[in-house]
């Protein structure tokens, strides 16, 4: 039915015309803006999402930036602490060369200064942007790395931690909050034993004064025989025979053993004095042979002389040595006195009645040294007991210092005829070390350790981040630069360095006595504490410079390693924030990007369907003009 009315052939063809037209400009304004998602009403879903990437690629490229600025501030601190380790290198060459003979100590100690001072202005200078990693006090720096979304949608930050350092000096201060009980001694060490010290005594007068006489010397496997023909004139003397033997010894090139001749002249006798600081037990026995000269000695040469050890470290044991007096019966009259020598002290003693057996003398002496004792007058920590099983006596040392003694005669109407001999060996000098333990756990920042060598206290003051290895090493930096030559400090490290114990060994030839406590709430010692303190001009100096210098170069090369690590962990996450970013817009535009060689073919057909649509719409807007035919 046609219809002037209603051209439902016009209605339909517009609407076609419209759609097209619409179509027409989404695709349009998708080729000339880019995005087929340009707005939400386009895709709200979509657009949401990409909106949410667009935001966190741009957290990415801050993040990027922070991880540039950490990345230059970590290199500068890591290539100070790499010169530092140079010129510790250069100093530890130094020392070494100090601890020559012939050589200036003076100018090797300028030369030392001179590079210390080299390494206080690196450590001064190594700063980025205002922050210096060596200087912070052991402070951890915080790098923004990340930004992590999780899947309901919330976000978080995440860091590189890195640790600074303290490249000073400072001693810090010990804390006073309370103690932490994290430090201990072994439990089974009973101080440090010293040297051992024995001395060979040779009567006063001319001996080997026969040619088939002969007298002799074994020590360890090596046996000396001195003959009167073969070795001296007629009526040798004691000294002559002494000196003989102290170059034979020489001779011997034993490993630790030294010797040097004792007191001499008319009326004293002779002695060789033998000290020994070896690792195995050396034994000393003596030997004479033929009939010695009336005025000489009537058996071998004996050692009279033994060292008692020092009661050190944590334990109040004291040591004991005996005198045995062996050979002919004492025959010591009251006119005459028995002299007991202590290291530098000595105590005279006069028998009540005159003796005549070595039981009798045993007992005078034990009674005369308690009389002085009673007065005032005993030497400070020796008890001299009545031995009980053999003739002689026994003297105890409780004292914290290494005292030999000695035992002689005065002058009288009649000699003594008996022997004094101690135990003729000379026990192996070894170092029996005191381990100062540090328990298993964390290190908080102001943790206080202490050890105290013969009331002299050592401390380290652990700083931010520090941990149970940063202890050890700080503490044995500390004794190397301050305490006492003869102490030498070893680490036993842990291979976890959050929560495994470690300890220090400490040893030495000399009795020393050692204590350790720690405590809460101090500041930090300084990672190169010791440094400005080495002094090579001395030889006690120059020797404990090398361990001190050993630490040092320990605990930057620590820091070199912490750097490194850290300069290492930031440059891959530079590297993946990087790709990361490149990865977000990808998926972004794969998203929201226009599909140009889609839309193009698009566009043309298009147009063209909006051709025929303008013509389909001509056609039904002429179709009333046809019914007007009807009616001609």
């Amino acid at each position: 039915m046609s219809s002037i009315l209603t051209n439902t052939s016009a209605m339909t063809a517009l609407q076609t015309l419209r759609g097209i037209n619409m179509d027409l400009a989404k695709t349009q304004e998708s080729i000339s803006t880019g995005k087929r998602v340009a707005t939400a009403k386009d895709n709200a879903a979509v657009f949401a999402i990409t909106k949410v990437m667009e935001s966190d690629v741009a957290g990415f490229k801050a993040i990027s930036e922070s991880l540039s600025l950490g990345s230059s501030t970590i290199a500068v601190a890591s290539n100070a602490t790499n010169n530092v380790s140079d010129l510790l290198t250069e100093i530890k060459g130094k020392i070494v060369a100090a601890n020559e003979g012939n050589v200036d100590r003076n100018t090797i100690q300028d030369e030392i200064d001179q590079l210390v001072g080299q390494i206080d202005g690196i450590v001064g200078a190594a700063q980025f942007n205002g922050l210096n990693l060596l200087t912070n006090g052991g402070e951890s720096v915080e790098v923004l790395s990340s930004l992590d979304r999780a899947s309901t949608g919330g976000t978080s930050a995440s860091f590189i931690t890195v640790n600074g350092r303290n490249f000073t000096s400072d001693a810090g201060t010990f804390g006073t909050g309370g103690e932490i009980n994290r430090t201990s001694l072994s439990s089974d060490t009973t101080g440090v034993i010293p040297e051992q010290t024995s001395t060979i005594t040779f009567a006063d007068g001319n001996f080997l004064d026969a040619a088939a006489e002969s007298t002799s010397i074994t020590i360890g496997d090596n046996n000396i025989v001195l003959t009167q023909a073969g070795d001296f004139g007629a009526n040798a003397t004691d000294d002559e025979v002494r000196d003989e033997f102290i170059n034979r010894v020489n001779d011997l090139g034993i490993a630790g053993l030294t010797v040097e001749a004792g007191d001499s002249g008319a009326g004293t006798a002779a002695t060789l004095v033998l000290t020994y600081s070896g690792n195995e037990a050396l034994n000393i026995t003596g030997n004479a042979a033929g009939t010695l000269g009336a005025a000489g000695i009537a058996a071998a040469p004996t050692v009279s002389n033994a060292t008692l050890n020092a009661a050190s470290g944590t334990t109040t044991t004291a040591s004991t040595e005996s005198i045995l007096f062996v050979g002919g019966a004492a025959n010591v009259t009251t006119a005459q006195n028995v002299t007991l020598t202590f290291g530098d002290e000595s105590i005279t003693l006069t028998p009540a009645v005159a003796v005549t057996t070595n039981a009798g003398l045993e007992a005078q002496i034990v009674a005369a040294y308690q009389t002085a004792v009673d007065a005032g007058n005993g030497i400070d920590g020796i008890t001299i007991a009545a031995d009980g099983t053999n003739d002689g006596i026994i003297i105890s040392n409780s004292s914290t210092e290494e005292l030999s003694f000695s035992l002689t005669y005065g002058a009288g109407t009649t000699a003594p005829t008996q022997t004094v001999q101690s135990a003729p060996s000379l026990a192996a000098a070894t170092e029996n070390a005191i381990d100062f333990n540090i328990s298993a756990g964390d290190v908080n920042e102001g943790d206080s350790f202490r050890v105290t060598i013969d009331g002299t206290n050592y401390d380290y003051v652990a700083g931010a981040n520090a941990t149970i290895n940063d202890v050890a090493a700080g503490l044995q930096s500390v004794i190397a630069a301050d305490g006492p030559a003869d102490i030498n400090v070893t680490l036993n490290l842990s291979t976890n360095t959050q929560n495994t114990a470690a300890s220090l060994s400490i040893s030495s030839d000399q009795g020393r006595t050692i204590t350790g406590t720690d405590n809460r709430g101090g500041s930090g010692t300084g990672d190169l504490y010791g440094l400005s303190r080495i002094d090579v001009t001395t030889d006690e100096g120059a020797k404990a410079a090398l361990s001190n210098i050993e630490s040092l170069i320990s605990t930057v090369t620590g820091a070199q390693a912490d750097f490194g690590a850290s300069e290492r962990r930031v440059e891959l996450q530079s590297s993946f924030m990087s790709s990361l970013i490149d990865s977000f817009k990808a998926g972004i535009g794969s998203l929201v990007d226009t599909d140009m060689e889609a839309a193009s073919a698009r566009l043309q057909a298009l147009q063209v369907q909006q051709q025929l649509a303008v013509q389909s719409l001509s056609i039904a807007n002429q179709a009333p003009q046809t019914i007007l035919s009807l009616f001609r």
